[in-house]
């Protein structure tokens, strides 16, 4: 269950996209740019159509797999996206949007092997920001906070405006016992960023998180009361208390 609720707090502090498709045949482009933009738009299942739409006529289009992957990921179909993940695999070895899209399905179940996959990735693409991040997780995941954080730091090295790589790094440093310098680091950013809707609302939640391990569970439920009843706040701080590190 510990697993599970860190887990949801690093990707709830990601707020990553599924890698885009790219590298797509003339010919199909804008049908798979209409895709990726329904998944932006949280629309997998129109995602899915389109992709499906280009693998009757290109079953062996790697760009499509991918993004059907993605498109099921979304729709919790997990076994059928790592399904077309590995083909997309089996047919371009390479795929830096397959190996990616694989690796966080593996979050849940095997943070190691996800951790693996990621560093194939950086094998090739060492800045590659979304891997970073994602390796970081995997690591968190594993409770290797301090290999986790070199991951985050690489990835605003690389991009230092990427607020992911900054939230998750300041979410792990939380989970690793630094939940007031954690909470230093999130509250520009929520102040900067405001706390209504999107990405500016899940800022918001994670300095709920890194308040609630620090144990200022009253400011962390003040945060958390426009979105949930007396009874989820609760619920929510007490997950959130969990996270502390055992000494």
């Amino acid at each position: 269950m510990r697993i599970l609720c860190l887990l949801a707090v690093l990707t709830l502090g990601a707020c990553a996209a599924q890698p885009s498709s790219g590298g797509v045949a003339a010919a199909d482009e804008p049908t798979l740019k209409l895709a990726d933009a329904a998944m932006a738009g949280g629309a997998p299942e129109v995602a899915l159509n389109v992709a499906n739409a280009v693998l009757r006529e290109h079953p062996e289009d790697v760009a499509a797999l991918v993004e059907e992957g993605a498109a099921l990921a979304a729709l919790g179909r997990d076994d059928q996206a790592a399904l077309g993940f590995q083909r997309a695999l089996g047919l371009q070895p390479a795929s830096r949007e397959a190996r990616i899209g694989l690796g966080r399905l593996e979050l849940r179940s095997d943070p190691a092997e996800a951790a693996t996959l990621f560093d194939e990735v950086l094998r090739n693409r060492p800045n590659d920001v979304t891997a970073l991040i994602d390796h970081g997780i995997a690591e968190d995941l594993q409770g290797r906070h301090q290999v986790a954080e070199d991951s985050y730091r690489a990835a605003l090295a690389a991009q230092p405006d990427n607020m992911a790589a900054e939230v998750d790094l300041a979410l792990s440093l939380a989970i690793a016992g630094h939940a007031r310098r954690a909470v230093g680091m999130l509250q520009p950013l929520a102040a900067a960023n405001g706390a209504n809707g999107g990405a500016n609302r899940r800022v918001a939640d994670d300095l709920a998180v890194a308040l609630a391990i620090s144990g200022q569970t009253h400011a962390a439920s003040e945060i958390l009361a426009p979105e949930l009843s007396d009874n989820q706040i609760a619920a929510a701080i007490a997950a959130y208390r969990e996270l502390q590190p055992t000494p």
